[in-house]
């Protein structure tokens, strides 16, 4: 019996094997670099601004406000980047400076039990209406799933008679916006403090203070998508073109 080779084939199926490890390894290389953006893991900025609570200083007795609301995830584990919060100031006020913004693991009647990260933004916003500023962290923090955690915002070093007006909601009005991520709510209690954090007391009279909590979410490179259409025209060309020499 006589052998019949066809090493045209074999050249070629060697060649296209080293040729598509290498679009896979470029493809491989693309993923690697996701462009990376902020989401909106969850928000009530849509909600109807009913009213505002004080953060800061109050002259006529002395009080210094704060507040810490919550929120909890759904059933997956994000990255959290940073909050957005629609804050104002009285005008009939000087104006208030030092405003904090802290992420907590958890809250109480003696505070925070736990704080995760102090946001970086702006600490002396002065709009005379309502107006989103964000405050970002300087990494991102995993916040795990189906768990709850706390916005302290705060000014206890703002002068005497200096308030910031943080906005809230309707009263008994959770509700959040579409768009977030699954399983996502804001808590209807919230804590409040009238000595500057000695005592916090929770209640739901006024409203929820209006925010989003924003997240980090990776997304490929339009670049990504085109390698991978290159690759597989690729493996079916090889594909046509071996059968069609054993044929």
């Amino acid at each position: 019996m006589t052998a019949v080779l066809v090493p045209s084939c074999r050249r070629f199926s060697r060649s296209a094997l080293r040729l598509l490890e290498q679009s896979l390894a470029v493809v491989i290389g693309l993923f690697c670099a996701q462009t990376v953006v902020a989401q909106t893991a969850v928000s009530n900025l849509g909600q109807l601004t009913n009213s505002w609570a004080g953060i800061g200083n109050r002259a006529s007795d002395g009080a210094n406000f704060a507040r810490a609301v919550s929120f909890t995830t759904g059933g997956t584990a994000v990255d959290f980047t940073g909050a957005i919060l629609l804050l104002t100031v009285t005008p009939s006020l000087s104006q208030p400076t030092g405003l904090t913004v802290t992420l907590n693991s958890g809250f109480g009647t003696g505070g925070s039990t736990g704080v995760l990260a102090t946001l970086t933004g702006e600490s002396a916003p002065a709009p005379l209406s309502p107006t989103t500023f964000s405050y970002t962290s300087t990494s991102p923090i995993t916040l795990s799933p189906n768990s709850t955690y706390w916005l302290q915002v705060a000014a206890p070093g703002t002068p005497s008679d200096t308030m910031f007006s943080w906005t809230t909601t309707a009263v008994d009005n959770n509700a959040v916006d579409v768009g977030g991520l699954a399983g996502w709510t804001i808590g209807l209690n919230y804590f409040i403090t009238n000595n500057g954090g000695g005592l916090w007391t929770s209640s739901s009279f006024g409203g929820v203070n209006q925010f989003s909590v924003q997240y980090q979410a990776a997304i490929p490179e339009s670049s990504t998508y085109a390698a991978l259409f290159g690759l597989s025209a690729l493996g079916f060309a090889a594909y046509r073109r071996r059968h069609r020499h054993s044929a």
